[in-house]
């Protein structure tokens, strides 16, 4: 065995620690201070544009820090996707990018279930790390077929274009690729209605699978996960609406 094969081995085992959330957490707020306030980096996207909905770019950035300690839902989307055969035979290989992670928080999450460091990315409205792109997921400054994986979490509710970031996710992950989605079903919502004045994101939300990702139904391949919220299950509380696919081209 390489000397560089050793250093990937050990580098995937120190990873594995960034499962343990008493671990994760506080070096993700190191990593955040480091950057953010003692380096003082911070980028943020000053393009015009009017597919973004209402106030997403200052709510998210309000939010870092509760980002940095509140990202376990991630786990939803993560641990079907590992689960598929090709995808965790091919884990270290894998290029990623994780759209809307607000900090580095997910960016970890990710590395831990063997995902390689190196070839995870972000994107975001705004950065204050290396590891996240400064960027709009509806005009993404990345090549055709970029990414063997994208994840998709929580993120698609503040766009006014839904239609035109999917379209544009499908053109730079690769054929064959996987895309995990997470979105929290909104029970305040009748079939097509819209949100009132007081909302943050997209006037117009989705309510399940089907109806986020008809604009892009064509380009669904294999549909390995898939989670909707029933009226029965809204009454319980749960949110969550979860699926984890294949893509063609």
């Amino acid at each position: 065995m390489t000397i560089q094969r050793l250093r990937k081995a050990l580098e995937r085992r120190l990873q594995q620690f960034l499962l343990v959330r008493q671990l994760r957490i506080p070096f993700g707020i190191i990593r955040y201070v480091v950057f953010r306030h003692i380096l003082r980096n911070l980028n943020v996207w000053t393009e015009e544009g009017q597919d973004h909905g209402k106030d997403v770019l200052n709510y998210n950035y309000k939010n870092i820090s509760h980002s940095l300690i509140k990202h376990e839902r991630l786990h939803h989307i993560i641990r079907p996707l590992v689960a598929i055969e090709d995808v965790n035979r091919r884990l270290p290989n894998l290029k990623t990018l994780s759209i809307g992670p607000r900090s580095e928080a997910e960016l970890l999450l990710i590395a831990g279930y063997g995902f390689t460091w190196s070839n995870i990315r972000g994107l975001d409205l705004f950065s204050y790390c290396p590891r996240i792109d400064v960027g709009d997921m509806h005009d993404m400054r990345y090549e055709n077929n970029s990414f063997d994986v994208i994840f998709l979490g929580w993120v698609l509710t503040y766009s006014q274009n839904q239609e035109r970031a999917l379209k544009e996710i499908v053109r730079v992950i690769k054929p064959g690729g996987y895309i995990a989605f997470g979105n929290g079903y909104d029970s305040s919502l009748k079939d097509g209605e819209v949100q009132k004045d007081s909302y943050v994101g997209a006037k117009y939300r989705g309510n399940s699978v089907d109806e986020l990702f008809e604009p892009i139904s064509e380009n669904i391949d294999t549909m390995f996960f898939r989670h909707d919220i029933s009226k029965e299950m809204a009454d319980k509380g749960q949110r969550a609406i979860l699926c984890v696919f294949s893509v063609k081209k």
